[in-house]
């Protein structure tokens, strides 16, 4: 025997298993939607309409065939430290973690030690397969992870400068001693800016990711945000009381900053509202760096400490520890992508340790991918260049890109005012009033009645033109005020209190 299929409605009852599936999925889906959907109610140009609506059709069932493939190709998670009852996870060593673990990810704990020509910063490609490393004394190297080879080693006649590399944009950002900001397309060579900040000599540099502003770190505590095609900051906020000795960007979460102080605090920052810190964690840190799944490591001294938002709420607590070798200074932390791997450029060399659940186990091709071969990555060139994106698209906000900014309301005439009067005029007089009894339907009481709601009608307009004069006498008194003294010396004029 069998059970025939019923035809589920809007109205039909759904087994539990299925709707959680539903929920699961929708929930997956929500992540790739580029955006709410689209209001195509209002648009009265049927052909336009039409256009969108299949568009609207094509990005849901992308975002549907995205969630299907992230749910059944994808299988693989990340796995945390799970402490078992009163133990703690910060309290377990890298010694106890390495023989649970594979032989591949035992190969990622080692030490190089070069103490003559540190101490070292260092930086890695988005998939993640090669790292590069850089000393104060000029030393640097190229080094693929995958492999564990030496690609390329130069000495430089000189000290590394703060570079950053806008890789959508092909724009390399340098900032000198003296405050300069430079902008240089390294695609034709030309130098698409040139600024001084205003703040003096800065040591840190850092790229949101998202919007690919520069943010910099001023001695003065403040945090200041730069767009190639801006002179001025974008954006200028005071972060700590003392200097900014670090800034982190969240990879994932595109509205939360990190941001470190001389005076021992680490300020975690919401971007949509920057009135106050959402965090505030005691502690020194020369350095900061977000992993892919959100972990926080900060490095001082010796000793490094990575934080984790367990809770899911923006809440830091403390995940791992790890000192270093006494007398090693931490000068650089950084998560190596889509592996569980930290690594840490000290005073005498570069070393690496194992931080569980810090990666992103699942690695798309057609962005990043660390197995790529000779010819996949020429063709990568080759169609990253076909879509530079300009200069212009460096803003605080980039879903504004594709927008269509709204057209200014313009002033309506005299003549419109005069018309709106008496089309208001007119249907105050159509207005018929109810007949009541007792006397108040007097043909006296009907006309006054008639009379209030005529000058009712035409209060708004005259409250309004009462302003606009008011206004344009306030515009002409400051401007004559103004022009009793030169242009050149206006600006040394004493500004009146307001009344």
């Amino acid at each position: 025997m069998g059970v025939k299929g019923v035809h589920q409605g809007h109205g039909a009852i759904v087994p539990p298993i299925e709707q959680k599936l539903n929920d699961e999925m929708d929930i997956r889906k929500n992540k790739y939607l580029r955006g709410g959907e689209a209001n195509l109610e209002a648009l009265k140009d049927k052909k336009l309409k039409g256009q969108l609506a299949v568009r609207e059709d094509l990005h849901l069932r992308t975002a549907q065939a995205a969630a299907k493939a992230e749910k059944y190709l994808l299988p693989s998670e990340e796995g945390y430290l799970e402490p078992e009852g009163l133990e703690k996870t910060w309290r377990i060593k890298q010694d106890a973690i390495a023989p649970a673990v594979d032989v591949l990810s035992a190969r990622n704990q080692y030490d190089i030690v070069v103490p003559d020509l540190g101490p070292y910063r260092l930086d890695f490609t988005p998939s993640g397969r090669y790292m590069t490393v850089g000393g104060h004394k000029g030393h640097l190297a190229i080094v693929d992870m995958k492999q564990m080879s030496l690609i390329k080693e130069f000495q430089e006649h000189g000290t590394a400068l703060r570079l950053r590399y806008l890789e959508q944009h092909r724009l390399l950002a340098s900032i000198n001693e003296y405050g300069q900001l430079h902008y240089q397309d390294v695609t034709d060579g030309r130098m698409i800016g040139s600024y001084r900040t205003g703040f003096g000599r800065t040591d840190v540099m850092q790229v949101n990711r998202h919007n690919a502003l520069l943010s910099l770190g001023h001695s003065g505590g403040k945090v200041t945000m730069w767009s190639p095609t801006s002179s001025s900051a974008v954006i200028e906020m005071l972060c700590h009381i003392g200097p900014i000795s670090a800034i982190a960007f969240h990879p994932a979460n595109r509205d939360l900053m990190a941001t470190s102080g001389k005076e021992k605090k680490v300020k975690l920052w919401d971007m949509r509202n920057l009135k106050g810190p959402l965090q505030m964690l005691p502690g020194q840190a020369e350095t900061l760096d977000f992993s892919q799944k959100g972990l926080l490591a900060r490095g001082t001294s010796s000793f490094l400490q990575v934080l984790r938002d367990s809770s899911g709420s923006q809440k830091y607590e403390k995940y791992m520890t790890h000192p270093l070798v006494k007398g090693y200074q931490i000068e650089k932390v950084l998560f190596r992508p889509y592996e569980d791997v930290l690594c840490i450029g000290h005073s005498m060399g570069w070393s690496s340790i194992l931080i569980p659940g810090s990666g992103n186990p699942n690695f798309d091709s057609w962005v990043a991918n660390p197995f790529e071969t000779p010819r996949q990555r020429r063709e990568r060139e080759v169609h990253s260049l076909l879509d530079k994106l300009p200069p212009e698209t460096i803003m605080f906000d980039p879903t504004k890109i594709g927008t269509v900014k709204p057209p200014r309301k313009e002033k309506p005439t005299k003549e419109e005012k005069e018309a709106e009067l008496e089309a208001a005029v007119e249907d105050a007089k159509d207005i018929v009033p109810k007949k009541k009894t007792k006397g108040r339907s007097k043909p006296s009481k009907m006309k006054k009645k008639k009379q209030e709601l005529i000058a009712g009608a035409k209060r708004p307009f005259l409250e309004q033109k009462m302003k606009e004069d008011e206004q344009a006498a306030r515009k002409k008194q400051k401007a004559m005020e103004q022009v009793e003294l030169p242009t050149s010396l206006q600006r040394f004029a004493r500004k009146k209190a307001a009344t």
